[in-house]
């Protein structure tokens, strides 16, 4: 088991970084001045974490999970037990919700403050907290 307060607690875990694109700026993102690689096509990460049977656990990142166009195609090709994905919360009005419940195990949302505006300022990008609230009741009706 992994344990660390950026992971959660999760068995032995893939992370795959699916995008660069988010459209938040937090001054504190690990990503923000990090690796940025060329993203290589769905079907070729699907195959390689396919291969990869000792990781029955994944978790989905980015940048910002929810922007990336084949994030449902990803999620229907990974044979894999358990599938987590961190997100902002901003960008689920494109989610197939229902479609991608069937695949995901967990989110991970990062909220950084209670307060709506305080929490979009953080950002630099707004999440609207009752479309989240939405979001999330939603994801939980499939049993995510």
């Amino acid at each position: 088991m992994v344990n660390s307060q950026c992971s959660g607690i999760y068995k032995k875990c893939l992370n795959i970084k699916i995008t660069n694109a988010c459209p938040g700026s937090c001054y504190f993102c690990i990503e923000r001045y990090g690796y940025k690689p060329n993203m290589a096509p769905v079907t070729q990460i699907v195959e390689k974490a396919n291969t990869l049977e000792d990781y029955q656990t994944v978790l989905i990142l980015g940048g910002e999970p929810f922007t990336y166009p084949h994030l449902l195609e990803l999620l229907q090709g990974l044979r894999k037990k358990e599938i987590y994905v961190t997100t902002n919360g901003g960008s689920f009005t494109n989610a197939d919700i229902p479609s991608m419940s069937k695949y995901i195990t967990g989110l991970n949302i990062s909220i950084h403050s209670y307060d709506e505006s305080e929490n979009s300022a953080i950002l630099k990008t707004k999440v609207d907290f009752h479309a989240l609230k939405e979001a999330i009741a939603c994801f939980q009706s499939y049993g995510v």
